[in-house]
């Protein structure tokens, strides 16, 4: 199964730290990508690009963005709502069966969402 790394999984491998080494371990040999929505936050945050753009950069595409429009008005109406980037993320992820490696307990509210424990 492909990982797809969010922003805080790339800020543990960036700052070295356990949790980050041992992301590395899990991922190594596996096929893994982030979006481009973490590539912004990096370049954002000003921390080094070179980790990032060695893997695949995963678009929000159609796919993602009907099936967060889906989601996010589900949770709307079960008053149980999240950060539009992250459901964003997270429907990069679910449209491609990837599991998601995140340090952000907010993602837990995606049920069918596999995530990654690191």
């Amino acid at each position: 199964m492909e990982v797809v790394l969010d922003t805080s999984a790339v800020i543990e491998v960036l700052e070295g730290t356990s949790r980050g080494r041992r992301l590395v371990e899990l991922v190594t040999g596996k096929p893994f990508a982030t979006t481009v929505f973490t590539l912004f936050d990096v370049r954002r945050k000003e921390k080094s690009l070179d980790f990032v753009k060695s893997m695949r950069i995963l678009p929000f595409d159609e796919a993602s963005a009907q099936l967060a429009a889906s989601l996010g008005k589900k949770l709307e109406e079960e008053g149980n709502q999240m950060p539009e980037v992250d459901l964003f993320i997270a429907c990069i992820a679910l449209t491609r069966g990837a599991a998601l490696a995140t340090t952000d307990k907010a993602f837990g509210k995606l049920k069918k969402l596999a995530l990654l424990d690191f």
